[in-house]
């Protein structure tokens, strides 16, 4: 037999964590799967960038209160080398 976690490997995210707050009893629902869904975005995105930053691929500039990131000279390299034009 198959437990829940087969279940939400087929299932969207946001479906998942609505389920999650609607079990839970949560007043709002759709709030608590869009706060839960933005974490998760957000921590998945903060990871990519640190292995980009750790292969060298991108280094981070300073824009006031915030970081951003630009492509490094060997970033440049690796996206010409697989990036496909399309016709």
């Amino acid at each position: 037999s198959r437990g829940l976690g087969d279940v939400y490997k087929r299932q969207p995210l946001y479906t998942k964590y609505l389920d999650q707050g609607k079990r839970q009893d949560n007043h709002n629902p759709e709030g608590h799967a869009r706060r839960r869904l933005e974490n998760h975005i957000n921590g998945k995105l903060g990871s990519l960038l640190s292995l980009m930053k750790e292969l060298g691929l991108v280094h981070p500039i300073a824009v006031g209160n915030s970081k951003n990131y630009e492509l490094s000279k060997r970033g440049h390299i690796v996206l010409a080398d697989h990036t496909e034009v399309i016709e």
